[in-house]
């Protein structure tokens, strides 16, 4: 099995707590911004909007209240029709982001369909196709008409099973607005020394024959296989293997040196209207 990485890199230049993202590599001889071009697009172009559906705008990652007052609720078609007229993006600009966005969610059934972040300070919003100039007073208007008032909650976790039984009872509560899930791709984590031997002495070869073990023990579970920094040495190399107790339990081998399984606690942040 082999594991492959794509990077993209990118040149971080910062100013303040904003970071501009600017290519790193430029094809040709010269490449024409497209920043600063009109281009008239509706930030909810593709989104159709009928009944069940929400549209939210909170600051979920920030308990200052930095953007208290552009807090709202939609829920009208009506509404969300007259925004999708008026939220129209004109102008492209350069991607940036700062410690503070703005987040848009947009609710079906009380479940995540997807979300927008825009960036107050800086004017501007992400979207599908690139950042743009966005103008606060768009959030000025419609929280003045429809404002939310809201409380956050954190709870953990042992299994998916349970997080998804709360989410179920929650969804039964009127308050409730949503829940955001946790990653529930690896269940747990354990460090295993491999014991190097003369037909396996390449951290490469070791590397390759856990990933076919795990592959034949779980075809269908996810793993990660991470080298611990700083703990190889010339007989073993150490690693921390991320993935379901089911790997934990069948990956033996007379070279391995299994540590104890470390289950995953999982977070959640759900919202409420109050």
């Amino acid at each position: 099995m082999k594991f492959l990485l794509s990077v993209l890199l990118v040149a971080v230049v910062y100013s303040g707590n904003a970071q501009r993202i600017m290519p790193s590599i430029m094809a040709g001889e010269a490449v024409k911004s497209l920043f600063g071009k009109d281009q008239n697009v509706s930030l909810f172009e593709s989104v159709k909007f009928n009944a069940g559906f929400q549209l939210v705008g909170i600051n979920p990652s920030d308990t200052s209240d930095v953007y208290a007052h552009f807090y709202f609720i939609v829920d009208s078609v009506r509404v969300f029709k007259a925004l999708k007229e008026d939220w129209v993006l004109h102008k492209q600009v350069e991607p940036a982001i700062d410690q503070h966005p703005f987040t848009l969610y947009l609710l079906h059934n009380k479940e995540i369909v997807r979300y927008w972040n825009i960036f107050p300070a800086l004017q501007s919003v992400a979207t599908d196709n690139g950042y743009y100039f966005f103008d606060t007073s768009l959030l000025t208007t419609i929280s003045q008409k429809s404002y939310l008032y809201y409380r956050m909650q954190t709870d953990t976790f042992a299994t998916q099973n349970a997080f998804i039984t709360f989410k179920n009872n929650a969804k039964k509560n009127a308050s409730f607005l949503f829940v955001v899930e946790p990653n529930f791709t690896y269940e747990g984590s354990f460090e295993m020394k491999v014991h190097k031997t003369p037909k396996l002495d390449a951290t490469d070869d070791i590397e390759e024959k856990l990933a076919k073990l795990v592959k034949n023990i779980a075809p269908k579970d996810r793993c990660l296989l991470l080298r611990k920094s700083g703990a190889d040495d010339q007989q073993s190399v150490t690693f921390i293997v991320e993935g379901t107790k089911t790997i934990y339990d069948h990956l033996t081998d007379a070279t391995f040196e299994k540590q104890a399984w470390v289950a995953n606690i999982f977070e959640a942040k759900s919202f409420w209207k109050q």
